[in-house]
């Protein structure tokens, strides 16, 4: 009789002796590049920006009278970069250079508003049945690629930080769909949402100009 239960163990075995050879360890991710001492990133040579939004934090409302709400997104922002163990300074320098490169301001600190009262226009429902709203806040992250040659060797990393904050609010139950970055990104935070508009509805009833009333 075969011992299907004994061959099938030595196959595993014989896939498992082929797949890893002895004495070989998987490789580790690399390290990231140390900037040589004394470099400063004066000549800077940067990829095409790219900007997208980021939500930083949303506060739901259940109804109205929820004046203090809870929050249901914290994710503060600060500027990055990576592939490069950069002295601090560098998220300075190469703040100023993007902000050249892309004819924007780029920020150095974390992405927040700056002091002051912020008011929001009351949000109204289409559903009664969800009286939720939002309010949100959040930040336009600019991203890129830069390589700077240093007398000793070429660094290349990526540098992430932000050119502007806003804010807003939405109603959960507006049948509307919302079109600002940020509320789209928002929306998703909402506990139910209104359904869509039927493809067949009229916003208004055409006005014919020729009749006479």
């Amino acid at each position: 009789m075969i011992n299907y239960r004994a061959g099938v163990a030595v196959l595993a075995m014989a896939s498992a002796a082929g797949c890893a050879a002895p004495g070989v360890t998987p490789a580790a991710n690399p390290s990231p590049v140390v900037v040589p001492s004394g470099c400063v990133p004066e000549r800077v040579r940067w990829s095409a920006p790219v900007t997208q939004p980021r939500l930083t934090q949303v506060m739901l409302h259940q109804e109205d009278s929820d004046m203090t709400g809870r929050p249901v997104l914290d994710k503060p922002f600060t500027p990055s970069i990576t592939g490069v163990n950069a002295p601090a300074d560098w998220t300075r320098m190469l703040a100023a250079s993007l902000s050249e490169h892309a004819g924007t301001k780029v920020k150095t600190g974390p992405a927040a508003l700056p002091d002051g009262g912020y008011g929001f226009p009351m949000q109204v429902t289409d559903n009664p049945a969800i009286p939720q709203t939002l309010f949100y806040e959040g930040a336009t992250i600019m991203s890129a690629e830069f390589t700077v040659s240093c007398t000793t060797a070429t660094v290349t990393g990526g540098f992430t930080s932000w050119t502007k904050v806003d804010l807003g609010g939405l109603a959960c139950g507006s049948i509307d769909p919302p079109t600002e970055p940020l509320a789209r990104l928002a929306i998703a935070y909402c506990p139910a949402t209104a359904a869509p508009r039927p493809s067949e509805y009229i916003d208004a009833v055409p006005f014919d100009e020729d009749e006479h009333f």
